[in-house]
């Protein structure tokens, strides 16, 4: 199974609720949601989904709607990504012709 890499453009950061960011153990959290819907847009940019913060279910029931945050687009699937090839180890000459009285210890 191929694993799709996603690379989002650009996050317009002025649009985040910050009412719905949460504090947690470590910091501040910001949740995200990723739609998949193909698009084109007028100016031939093509994107394969959006974000949008994700806002608790309380807010959401009370009306407060999330705003698109940005887009995000497929880049490449994992199986696509050229690996690196595997170096040869090289050979390690052994030390028959080393006579033991050679030996400087």
């Amino acid at each position: 199974m191929a694993i799709p890499i996603i690379k989002t453009e650009q996050l317009n950061v002025s649009k985040i609720n910050k009412d719905a960011l949460y504090k947690g153990a470590k910091g501040t959290y910001l949740s995200l949601a990723f739609f998949a819907m193909e698009k084109t847009f007028p100016d031939g940019k093509k994107v394969d989904g959006y974000i949008v913060q994700d806002i608790p279910k309380e807010m959401r029931d009370a009306g407060v709607k999330s705003e698109i945050l940005g887009n995000w687009k497929y880049t490449q699937n994992c199986d696509e990504i050229k690996k690196p090839e595997p170096v040869a180890k090289k050979a390690v000459p052994k030390n028959d012709d080393v006579a033991p009285d050679d030996i400087p210890f």
